[in-house]
């Protein structure tokens, strides 16, 4: 985990709760470099939402500019 990914999820203002945990939870996986490859199953178990609620948090958070995805094909 990157304490300074979580001190920034952390001040970022005007979340809904859902993004927040969502957000925490992205901080939690976090590389020293702010990166981080959580599958969605992973999230929703973590902010114990399923994981229609963990996409839409990340779109929201992505449309307001909090986060940049890369989306990479599925194993299979």
């Amino acid at each position: 985990m990157s304490r300074v990914a979580r001190d920034w999820a952390w001040s970022c203002r005007g979340l809904t709760p859902a993004e927040r945990c969502v957000l925490l939870a992205l901080a939690e996986h976090a590389d020293e470099e702010g990166r981080c490859w959580p599958s969605l199953s992973r999230l929703a178990a973590l902010t114990e939402t399923d994981r229609r609620t963990v996409t839409r948090g990340l779109a929201e958070l992505e449309a307001r500019g909090l986060l940049a995805r890369e989306r990479r094909p599925g194993k299979g």
